[in-house]
């Protein structure tokens, strides 16, 4: 493709010159050969292992891959002759703007980094569009407009200045801005122009034996500015509200809703549960007031389960429909001893996990959709990022197998 001899030892240049130019010539012929190493153990153990070795040795992917490039677009060219092009002149020939001078260079011996140069001036010519002159107020290319000097209104450049200061706007902007808000102005009022007075519609919202409230639907145009849209109504017209016949409706006496009957239904509920037991109480942590429905019936079916009257089923429906992080506070909305009978209707794999948590063996767990595997949290700090699937058969044996965390590490 491109032929050349070591021309700066042909040249008349001082000694000290045309020694430092083959010392640049050889500094480039390395480079051209170490490349050539590097492609070749890239082709042997692919690119991803060769990307993730660069990286062992601290070396930046994309600057190695630029030096494969260059080797790679001079493979069919001996690297001892273009070596005396030096290193930048054959990265500028690979760009593809220059695909002209390289088809030139293909017919030519004894190139030299001068004669690239002067190939690069005849060949690759930049067009330059013309400038269009406006005879406006407009400057050169339409990029910026001059209203002049402005003697007869002193309060605008008052306000000007308080608003660019106040809303960190250049002038610029902030006269940009109304002039597009006068023009959406001047349209609005042109429009309402043609017209004795303005309707309004309006449609009832709420209404009461002594008052009425009523949302107003304009069909005017409405003003455009900064994305929103504002009503603008002209004083000097009259305006005509067009309300729709109210029905008047004789006044409901207030009723409970649906969730506050059955609210009032649980805790009379609950009440009798805990007088049932018949135990010593002991105070509860989470009043009974805190809890929403959902786990108002949770706490239901906790002690009715202290009862021996629900079963783990029936425990795990109900808590299911509480957030997770308000399941120890339904929890605590039971005494000491009617937690510890409630207990009775877990199953054991449940009781060896929460002793598990307690006793820093793991993080947390979750049962499988199954019923019959549990997912637990040793070793990944990340929350409800589980690592492990244990059978339920196993989780006791597994379980064993598990030392204590240090109290620092949770």
């Amino acid at each position: 493709m491109i032929a050349t001899s070591a021309l700066f030892c042909q040249l008349p240049l001082e000694e000290n010159i045309s020694s430092w130019l083959a010392q640049i010539q050889e500094a480039t012929l390395e480079l051209l050969e170490a490349a050539s190493e590097l492609v070749a153990i890239q082709k042997s153990i692919g690119k991803i292992e060769f990307n993730r070795e660069l990286k062992r040795y601290e070396q930046n992917p994309k600057d190695i891959k630029e030096y494969l490039e260059l080797v790679q677009a001079y493979s069919d060219c001996d690297p001892q002759e273009i070596s005396a092009l030096g290193i930048l002149a054959l990265k500028k020939l690979t760009r593809p703007s220059l695909d002209p001078v390289r088809q030139a260079l293909e017919n030519l011996t004894d190139i030299t980094p001068a004669k690239i140069e002067d190939l690069t001036k005849t060949l690759i010519k930049r067009e330059r569009k013309p400038q269009q002159l406006r005879d406006t107020i407009w400057g050169e290319g339409g990029m910026f407009f001059n209203t002049g000097d402005i003697y007869d209104h002193p309060t605008a450049g008052v306000a000007l200045e308080r608003m660019a200061r106040e809303e960190g706007k250049t002038p610029q902007t902030i006269t940009a801005q109304s002039i597009e808000l006068r023009q959406e102005v001047v349209k609005v009022l042109e429009i309402q122009s043609s017209v004795t007075e303005i309707s309004l519609p309006t449609s009832v919202v709420e209404e009461d034996s002594s008052s009425l409230s009523v949302a107003i639907n304009p069909t005017l145009p409405k003003v455009q500015f900064q994305g929103k849209e504002f009503i603008l109504l002209d004083p000097s017209k009259k305006l005509v509200l067009e309300l729709d016949q109210p029905v008047l409706t004789p006044i409901q006496p207030p009723f409970a809703s649906q969730e506050s009957v059955e609210r009032q239904i649980t805790l009379e509920k609950i009440t009798q549960h805990q007088a049932d037991l018949s135990m010593a109480q002991s105070p509860l942590r989470t009043p009974l007031s805190e809890l929403s429905l959902d786990e108002l019936k949770a706490t239901e079916v906790l002690l009715q389960a202290a009862m021996g009257q629900a079963d783990w089923k029936q425990i795990t429906e109900a808590i299911a429909k509480i957030n997770p992080d308000r399941k120890e506070t339904v929890w605590y909305a039971l005494s000491k001893d009617q937690r510890t009978l409630a207990r009775k209707a877990f199953p054991l794999h449940h009781i060896l996990l929460t002793q598990a948590v307690k006793n820093n063996l793991i993080y947390e767990w979750l049962e499988d959709k199954s019923g019959r595997a549990i997912h637990l949290r040793i070793h990944n700090t990340v929350p409800s990022m589980f690592d492990e699937l244990v059978s339920i058969e196993n989780l006791e044996t597994f379980l064993k197998t598990l030392s204590p965390r240090e109290t620092a590490s949770i």
